[in-house]
């Protein structure tokens, strides 16, 4: 939904890769045996190719990047959005009234929580100002902005650290390269955590 593509996008890139470089081998192969060796003929065929090949290999590259950038623009602008969500109009007199009230029960807070759900600043407001009232950290958000930016930040340097390792240039380069498919999908599952405001209670904390 947020970034799951990225996963997608390396693994067509390293099959696209693998699938050039297979033809490049080949044909470096043919024109071996077609031409005298060390002859003019065989020399600019063969860095026809080469050249044919590092082309392929830039376009891939850049197509792969230029794809995964995007994405992940748009995972940081979704982010970012519901972390600065303008708070509702009655959410002062709302923070006014939960410090009144003084320590809330369980159902209390939950009640001020499924108001606020889809209000990221407000939600982490409230939990402020309850586990002050409460005098303990009885609440807290599964995740934060600055986790899920910070985890957002890592998969983009990871990718293209990834995509360039894919760059390949030289015949004895190495094609693998094993992407984590699962930090994308942990990191999918933390931005929908901060997106739908998840609270978790303290089970240790007094009710």
């Amino acid at each position: 939904m947020y970034i799951n593509e990225v996963t997608q996008i390396l693994s067509d890139l390293e099959t696209a890769v693998r699938a050039s470089t297979d033809l490049y081998h080949a044909e470096v192969k043919k024109l071996n045996d077609i031409y005298k060796p060390d002859t003019v003929e065989l020399t600019e065929r063969l860095k026809e190719s080469r050249n044919k090949y590092i082309s392929t290999m830039n376009d891939l590259r850049i197509s792969a990047s230029d794809k995964t950038t995007d994405i992940i623009r748009r995972a940081k602008n979704n982010v970012i959005n519901k972390a600065t969500s303008a708070l509702p109009d009655d959410f002062v007199t709302t923070i006014e009234a939960i410090k009144a009230m003084g320590k809330l029960t369980k159902f209390e807070s939950e009640a001020f929580f499924e108001k606020y759900k889809n209000n990221y600043p407000a939600i982490r407001s409230i939990v402020s100002v309850i586990n002050s009232t409460n005098g303990n950290n009885r609440y807290s958000l599964e995740t934060s902005f600055h986790n899920v930016m910070e985890q957002l930040e890592r998969i983009e340097l990871n990718s293209m650290n990834y995509i360039k390792r894919n760059d390949i240039v030289s015949l004895e380069a190495a094609l693998s390269f094993s992407f984590n498919s699962g930090v994308i999908s942990n990191t999918e599952n933390l931005i929908s955590k901060f997106m739908n405001s998840a609270i978790v209670l303290d089970s240790e904390a007094e009710v």
